[in-house]
């Protein structure tokens, strides 16, 4: 597994063009990963995540994870994303096996925040309803009651919150994308109106279950995460 880092153009008309697209951000990183990641992933065990990270008007990073080693210098990403600079490619597995009980991380996650409500169906069973995007107020009760099973705890402040403050992703305000896409299967030829909103959590983590929080940085968090969402990184604290 490998974690990757690239600046991007915002001056580049574009890089703007293929950023406003879900669709086509995934197709592009999906692209710049490779042959050898994307087989990995459709054997099913594997996954690509990926996130926009913007710190100001003309700072904007790309971050992904992949399963196979990408160029680096970035050739293989479409002529719509170039990057400023050359990637920077690091082993993930290393870091990942030293992650133990007790340890304190800062961290950062883009999420998809949303809970589906059940419906009765005609033959009177209980069935999963559509999700819904859940309010400001009910973002950060999502990230804490989801924690444990990640393998982490976010420790409690002296005010007795929890350490985490949800911002929307690219601005303050609630981002949130929509498009078609084309169900495969049984549905093949249906096509469905997604709406996605994106949520960035940045906080404090305590490990409570190394192989559980791995599997979580390996293969991310929540829903959309083929969308630029459920990507999770951690930094030492300062």
């Amino acid at each position: 597994m490998y974690l990757v880092r690239m600046r991007l153009d915002p001056r580049s008309r574009a890089t703007r063009k293929v950023l406003s697209s879900a669709q086509a951000m995934h197709a592009a990183v999906l692209r710049a990963c490779g042959s050898e990641a994307n087989d990995l992933v459709a054997e099913g065990d594997r996954r690509i995540l990926w996130r926009v990270d913007q710190h100001g008007r003309d700072d904007i990073e790309l971050y992904l994870t992949s399963p196979g080693k990408p160029s680096p210098d970035g050739s293989a990403l479409p002529d719509g994303l170039p990057p400023v600079g050359s990637w920077d490619i690091a082993d993930y597995e290393p870091f990942l096996s030293q992650l133990g009980p007790g340890q304190r991380w800062l961290f950062r996650l883009t999420a998809n925040p949303v809970r589906s409500m059940s419906r009765a169906a005609p033959d009177g069973r209980r069935v999963r309803g559509k999700p819904i995007p859940l309010t400001h107020a009910h973002q950060e009760e999502w990230l804490v009651a989801r924690a444990e099973r990640h393998g982490f705890t976010i420790p409690l402040n002296s005010l007795d919150s929890p350490e985490v403050s949800a911002r929307e992703l690219l601005q303050r305000d609630r981002h949130t994308t929509s498009f078609n896409r084309r169900s495969d299967g049984e549905d093949a030829g249906r096509t469905d109106r997604v709406q996605i909103t994106r949520v960035t959590f940045e906080g404090v983590l305590d490990v409570t279950d190394p192989d559980a929080l791995r599997l979580t940085l390996r293969n991310g968090m929540g829903k959309a995460r083929a969308y630029g969402c459920g990507l999770m990184t951690l930094a030492p604290m300062r």
